[in-house]
C-alpha cells in the first residue's frame, strides 16, 4: 500500500480526533517546531526518537504529523509495522495553518515576541 495508501487523513479530521482521545504525534525537529507553530495538543516526538515509543503507543490510535506530510508518512508507516494504529496527517503542518487549525498558545506567543 506504501507510505500514503489509505492510512492517511485530513487536518481537519485530526484535530478532531485528537480532541476525541487519538494521540498526535509531531515528529518535526524542535526548530522547526519553535519557527512553524505546534498543533494544539501534539506531543513532540522527534522522527529519530520514535521507534523507541511504539511500543508505548499501541493500543492507541495515533495520528503523526510534520511539515508536509512526507516525514510523518514514513512514521505512521513505521509505527504500523511495529502494531501502532497509526495515520499520517495529510499536508502535515502547513495544511493545518492553511485551515486556520489552533496552534500551542506558547508557541504563538513566542512567534509574536520574535516579530516585535
Amino acid at each position: 500500500m506504501g507510505w500514503f495508501g489509505g492510512n492517511r487523513i485530513s487536518v481537519t479530521d485530526a484535530y478532531s480526533a485528537a480532541h476525541n482521545g487519538s494521540v498526535l504525534i509531531d515528529v518535526r525537529t524542535a526548530q522547526e517546531r519553535s519557527a512553524e507553530g505546534r498543533p494544539a495538543g501534539a506531543t513532540h516526538i522527534p522522527l529519530d526518537k520514535l521507534q523507541s515509543y511504539a511500543s508505548r503507543l499501541s493500543g492507541d490510535e495515533v495520528l503523526v504529523i510534520c511539515r508536509s506530510g512526507r516525514r510523518s508518512a514514513h512514521a505512521a508507516s513505521m509505527l504500523r509495522r511495529h502494531g501502532v494504529s497509526a495515520k499520517n496527517v495529510k499536508g502535515g503542518i502547513l495544511a493545518w495553518k492553511r485551515q486556520g487549525l489552533p496552534l500551542d498558545p506558547t508557541s504563538q506567543r513566542m512567534r509574536k515576541k520574535k516579530q516585535r
